[in-house]
């Protein structure tokens, strides 16, 4: 929320999935660059699974502010349940470059080829969710200006398959999609 504390973002252009490195006014005053080179030295270290027993005073030759987030934030996120729960509404379905087509049709289940950044995989749908996603793909995208809604989405699946969303998410097929292609994101 740059607007909150009155920083400008000058750059560059968001062209993807991930908006790092951005180039902004600060009215402030503070020098950003003065924390630059210790930053980078510390997150090339996190993401070699190096340096985590450190202080994040250690990468910077000048004292630093004190940390304002608490120690166990990011360890509660990750232990929190997980947002396949049916009730969970706050989230959207997503993914990331993908494409897909069906490879066949038998026994109202469509063998399904989805092709990603991670690979090729085939997963068995039922005819019905193959049509949805054909339908909402470009929604689909977590880029889209119209996601899809996860909670209404479950239901919708639901009705096309007279089920009920506590039995989607335990499927065969969810979890599959789950585990390399589909993203649940908090809206």
């Amino acid at each position: 929320d740059p607007a909150k504390y009155g920083v400008v973002r000058t750059g560059p252009e968001f062209k993807g999935f991930a908006q790092n490195d951005l180039y902004h006014e600060d009215p402030t005053g503070a020098n950003h660059e003065l924390f630059s080179e210790g930053l980078k030295v510390a997150l090339y270290n996190y993401m070699h699974d190096n340096g985590f027993e450190f202080p994040l005073q250690d990468f910077f030759d000048f004292d630093i502010p004190h940390k304002t987030i608490p120690s166990g934030l990011i360890k509660k996120y990750i232990k929190a349940p997980t947002p396949d729960w049916p009730l969970s509404k706050g989230y959207r379905l997503g993914w990331f470059r993908v494409a897909f087509h069906s490879l066949a049709s038998a026994n109202d289940q469509e063998s399904t080829c989805f092709v990603s950044s991670q690979g090729q995989e085939v997963i068995h749908l039922p005819c019905a969710i193959f049509n949805f996603l054909n339908s909402y793909k470009e929604q689909m995208d977590v880029r889209s200006s119209e996601p899809i809604d996860f909670h209404t989405t479950l239901e919708q699946w639901a009705e096309l398959l007279n089920s009920s969303p506590e039995a989607i998410v335990q499927s065969d097929w969810w979890r599959a999609l789950r585990k390399s292609i589909l993203w649940v994101i908090r809206s």
